[in-house]
């Protein structure tokens, strides 16, 4: 994979979803993975039961259909997507509102502040196993407010690879030795991007969050990456920037198949 190295806004813009399309079709080549990709639209499915692992993207298209796909799945839209009010057609054709217009963030790695990626108590460490993947799901879901089947694609997915070679990282912060929050990093387009942070209710304002976003990508810049993308929740619309993140464009998601 190249590295991206032109960080001018139209490219940051383009790596913003170059990468999250880059995870779709990482996701579709899971065992039991389908990926129909043309001029008009990528689609993708897993057969696991989660959204995020079926889903429709960069679609170019008039007539909106809300039965593309039998599982749930998600529809995102953002730049590369046309017409320009695909997101009112969406809703119209009964697709739900999953996240609309959120902000797509991305920044240079050039100068991180790294004392926020080393805040007192907090510790950042990679998932490596399935017994460390057990400890993630339940952790996820709670800093997400999600039921508890929400983690059970993650862990069936990295039990299809075997809990080797996952084309994505799994992260978890300990405060003080405790698990506290949750993330997930890609490297593809060109750039890391981050996707999923969280950090539990009880462990907020505690730099958890800072640490969960800093420590991957200071890692992929000792890999020789020179940006890092995501898409910023309504709750970490105020964060990002304040790590060095500029917003580029509106990402939106919408839930459909159900």
């Amino acid at each position: 994979m190249s590295i991206l190295t032109d960080l001018t806004p139209a490219t940051l813009t383009g790596a913003i979803e170059e990468n999250l399309f880059s995870l779709f079709r990482a996701m579709a080549e899971l065992p039991g993975g389908r990926l129909d990709e043309s001029e008009d639209m990528l689609r993708f499915s897993t057969g696991l039961p989660s959204p995020m692992f079926n889903g429709v993207a960069r679609t170019r298209v008039e007539t909106v259909s809300a039965r593309l796909l039998e599982q749930p799945y998600f529809w995102w839209t953002g730049p590369q997507s046309s017409p320009a009010d695909l997101d009112d057609r969406l809703e119209a054709a009964g697709l739900q509102p999953a996240g609309r217009n959120w902000p797509g963030m991305a920044m240079a790695l050039a100068e991180i502040d790294e004392e926020q990626a080393a805040p007192d108590g907090v510790a950042i460490e990679p998932v490596r196993s399935a017994g460390g993947l057990e400890e993630w799901g339940p952790v996820f879901c709670a800093a997400h407010d999600l039921p508890p089947w929400s983690a059970d694609s993650w862990f069936e997915a990295a039990r299809r690879l075997e809990f080797r070679d996952l084309p994505w990282q799994h992260w978890i912060a300990r405060l003080d030795g405790e698990p506290a929050g949750v993330g997930l990093s890609h490297t593809g387009g060109g750039v890391i991007g981050l996707y999923g942070i969280g950090t539990l209710s009880t462990a907020r304002r505690r730099g958890v969050g800072s640490a969960l976003t800093l420590v991957p990508i200071l890692r992929a810049r000792d890999e020789g990456f020179r940006a890092a993308i995501l898409h910023a929740t309504p709750d970490g619309e105020q964060l990002y920037p304040r790590l060095g993140f500029t917003e580029y464009c509106r990402i939106s998601r919408f839930l459909g198949g159900v």
